[in-house]
């Protein structure tokens, strides 16, 4: 599946083939994109680039890629008589740089006769490669996204999650409704801890750690998490702006994504020699982004999997 932009429109690139040889059809082809699991799509315009054989472009509604999380196009022309249907399948991606950012803060030129130019597609990929970089280091994602995640109660007023959560919209016990945030007749109030990584109770005055939870009809109160019962949390989860850390260490291996040193390190070379000179990589090149400047701003990001027996 391939990636747009959240809060983009394109332009989204395809080609049409015949034989295996782009070629372009009879007639224009016709771009249909359909949303999420919807049977009816909305036709768009294909636009010809006027530059290669069976090369095209067209451009999504804004809505694509601000109000769903993915989408499909449905591709179908014809070339000498036979008939075709394409589809490309589009994951709606939160960047953590902007290809506008990217442009302005790497010096690249946005004209095509500009030495330095770069393709929005290849600008495209250079963030991707440095958000994977990033995911991979840290052990985490830095999307903001709202899902449900299931947790064991540990019999204690904090509940450990998985994820870093930044709000709470409701929470179940073992699939009961137990607390809604849009709810004035809650039983009990959470909260999201300051680490962010847990919801706890927050107890009142003359609430007892040790009273139930959740309410039963001879006990008002609730002071904890019952130990072994399933609580499945659904909020919004990740970080509600990206952290400038995390900005700029994208900007920076979007930047190495360009250069050649990056082909050598991709391919284990510790050192190489030609001529006068040579070249040795630390070792730490292949354990960390490649960018030693941005291994250690990551590090304060990089997520504790340890697990206690």
């Amino acid at each position: 599946m391939a990636e747009i932009h959240a809060g983009t429109n394109g332009p989204i690139n395809f080609k049409t083939y015949y034989n295996g040889i782009a070629k372009d059809p009879d007639v224009g082809p016709t771009v249909t994109i359909f949303y999420e699991d919807a049977t009816t799509g909305t036709v768009l315009t294909a636009n010809n680039t006027d530059v290669d054989a069976g090369s095209y472009f067209t451009y999504v509604p804004i809505s694509a890629t601000t109000t769903y999380k993915y989408f499909y196009l449905k591709i179908d022309y014809t070339i000498s008589g036979t008939v075709f249907s394409d589809r490309k399948h589009y994951l709606v991606t939160r960047p953590y740089a902007t290809v506008a950012d990217i442009v302005d803060y790497s010096g690249y030129g946005v004209d095509t006769v500009d030495t330095n130019y770069k393709t929005y597609d290849e600008i495209m990929s250079a963030e991707r490669y440095a958000r994977f970089k990033i995911n991979a280091f840290t052990g985490q994602k830095f999307d903001y996204v709202q899902k449900t995640i299931s947790v064991l109660g540990d019999g204690v007023d904090v509940l450990l999650l998985p994820e870093r959560i930044q709000s709470i919209s409701k929470v179940y016990e073992n699939d009961v409704l137990v607390y809604d945030s849009t709810s004035a007749n809650n039983q009990v109030t959470l909260k999201v801890t300051d680490t962010n990584y847990a919801i706890a109770i927050d107890k009142g005055a003359g609430l007892e750690v040790f009273e139930s939870y959740p309410y039963q009809a001879d006990r008002p109160n609730a002071g904890y998490f019952n130990n072994g019962s399933k609580y499945s949390v659904e909020g919004m989860f990740g970080y509600k702006n990206v952290p400038i850390e995390i900005y700029d260490c994208t900007i920076r291996l979007a930047n190495d994504f360009f250069h050649q040193d990056t082909i050598w390190k991709e391919k284990y070379v510790k050192s190489m020699q030609t001529g006068d000179w040579n070249v040795d990589i630390s070792p730490a090149a292949f354990t960390g982004t490649g960018n030693s400047a941005v291994d250690r701003m990551l590090e304060p990001f990089v997520a504790n999997r340890m697990v206690v027996i």
